[in-house]
């Protein structure tokens, strides 16, 4: 076993240093990322088959996402406020955390929120909430576990302000998993095209996470109707996990969104079996993906961002396990 281990060690320093920042990004650019850290600050029994992260993990986890160039980077499972507040101070003085305060476990100490890590000397933060009236049940079945979080952006560079929804939805392939997805998907389709119906509303707006399904399947193509929202697909399809080779951790772009750059999305996956086994050891059983927005200014100025109920907005210091949230009418 501690042969593996320094074997395990060696191998994530030799793939960190291999790891390529990607090109700076222009005045006019944003990169835009998501990534599921895997019961990031959780109890280690939760990654059984893998040693537990260590402070080193934790340092090349930030300096992934420094080699990212990401300007705001969806982050889901996340077991608290505490490990994101400190992964943000390893990432930079200037990084912030927004996080949401669904996702906790019946034992009082696991927690998979999801939230956002941003760079607040790129962007400004307009508006954050976590959507808590979205519904815990719809025909018997359990949905949102974890409620997804907003945040309305400005890029301090170029103007342009945009929308981005984490989502972590159902995972699973049973009948019953596609089913809560599913239900999932029509709740935030009904949601973006409210929003899309209001002449006020800003249409710049991306759902964006774990989806836990891939290209033509539910939820995409349920986000889909009515022309509301479009998957932003890889030119050649790279798995977004380490168990299988579907990518499940996708971008859905709203309609008149032009500031996104199609062809843009990439997921930076690892290859090679010991190179994946050493990242998921230090870093998760995800990869992470970005794509990149491109624009000289904001293209909409009067546009504006809705808001939901004082009860929902973030960044919250506290907040008591509320009863279940009811439908929207």
């Amino acid at each position: 076993m501690k042969t593996l281990l320094l074997s395990l060690c060696a191998l994530t320093l030799t793939s960190c240093s291999l790891w390529r920042s990607p090109p700076s990004p222009t005045p006019n650019e944003v990169k835009v990322g998501t990534w599921n850290l895997e019961f990031y600050g959780a109890d280690p029994k939760f990654r059984r088959d893998t040693p537990p992260r260590d402070d080193a993990d934790q340092e090349r986890i930030a300096e992934r996402i420094r080699a990212l160039g990401v300007a705001v980077l969806a982050v889901q499972e996340i077991c608290g406020a505490a490990p994101l507040d400190d992964l943000a101070r390893r990432i930079g003085p200037t990084w912030r955390p927004v996080l949401g305060t669904t996702g906790k476990w019946t034992d009082g100490r696991t927690q998979q929120a999801v939230g956002f890590l941003y760079d607040s000397a790129a962007l400004i933060l307009v508006h954050a909430e976590e959507l808590l009236d979205f519904p815990s049940e719809i025909d018997g079945l359990n949905v949102f576990h974890r409620k997804p979080v907003t945040a309305c952006f400005r890029h301090r560079g170029s103007g342009m302000d945009f929308r981005l929804v984490t989502v972590h939805l159902k995972a699973g392939r049973k009948a019953r998993d596609l089913a809560k997805r599913r239900a999932e998907a029509d709740t935030l389709h009904a949601w973006i095209r409210r929003l899309q119906a209001d002449d006020r509303e800003d249409q710049d707006m991306v759902i964006l996470g774990a989806f836990n399904s891939t290209y033509g399947a539910e939820p995409a193509e349920l986000l889909a109707r009515d022309g509301a929202m479009a998957l932003l697909e890889q030119s050649s399809p790279t798995p977004t996990i380490l168990w299988f080779d579907d990518p499940i951790d996708q971008f859905a772009v709203g309609r008149g969104f032009d500031e996104v750059v199609r062809g843009s999305l990439v997921a930076h996956a690892v290859t090679g079996e010991a190179a994946r086994l050493a990242f998921r050891k230090s870093c998760s059983d995800h990869f992470p993906c970005t794509m990149v927005l491109r624009g000289a200014r904001d293209d909409d100025p009067t546009a504006t961002f809705a808001k939901g109920p004082a009860a929902q907005v973030l960044p919250v210091s506290r907040r008591a396990a509320g009863p279940t949230a009811s439908p929207r009418s």
